[in-house]
């Protein structure tokens, strides 16, 4: 748990990103393990029309995945309901950024949404070069891309400073 990893001697921020890793990398396995099942039950074609932009998308999903884990990590580490909170995040997230469906099929207001989210792009972007989407892979799409990562980077390393004080002075970490 979280709590446990906050009290060890080892650094935190390390020790939170390496979880992180190895659970995004464990999903990944299950990500592939659903194509190839796909391809054996239902003789589905997975065709990657443009590998380097599917490899790009999925390097740039990765990372983002890590750097928003790394966030809401922080942001829930203070807090004793921390698996609540992280249910309220999670269906959501995939909603708004493309996981479940296409952004562009949600109401606007919720597109608003999925567009903070560096997650939405990314995905946009593996869906192009499997040609799901139009390919009209553009700078533009790339621009907020980066943008909106460097944007939740900034953000992470605020929060993880302004917890870490709070943490060590006043932090509820579910020890009762």
């Amino acid at each position: 748990t979280l709590v446990s990893i906050y009290l060890s001697p080892v650094n935190f921020k390390l020790l939170i990103f390496i979880k992180i890793l190895g659970n995004t990398f464990l999903a990944m396995v299950t990500f592939f393990v659903s194509f190839f099942m796909a391809k054996l039950l239902f003789n589905t074609k997975f065709i990657i029309y443009y590998p380097y932009l599917f490899c790009f998308a999925l390097l740039m999903t990765i990372i983002c995945f890590l750097i928003i884990s790394m966030f809401f990590s922080y942001l829930l580490t203070i807090s004793r309901k921390t698996g609540l909170y992280m249910n309220l995040l999670e269906i959501p997230i995939i909603y708004f950024c493309g996981l479940a469906f296409p952004v562009n099929i949600l109401p606007y207001q919720i597109q608003i949404i999925g567009k903070i989210f560096p997650i939405t792009y990314s995905i946009k972007l593996i869906r192009m070069s499997l040609k799901i989407e139009p390919v009209n892979v553009s700078f533009d799409i790339i621009f907020k891309l980066f943008v909106t990562l460097l944007l939740f980077v900034c953000l992470f390393v605020v929060v993880s400073k302004m917890f870490d004080s709070k943490i060590n002075i006043q932090g509820n970490l579910e020890m009762y």
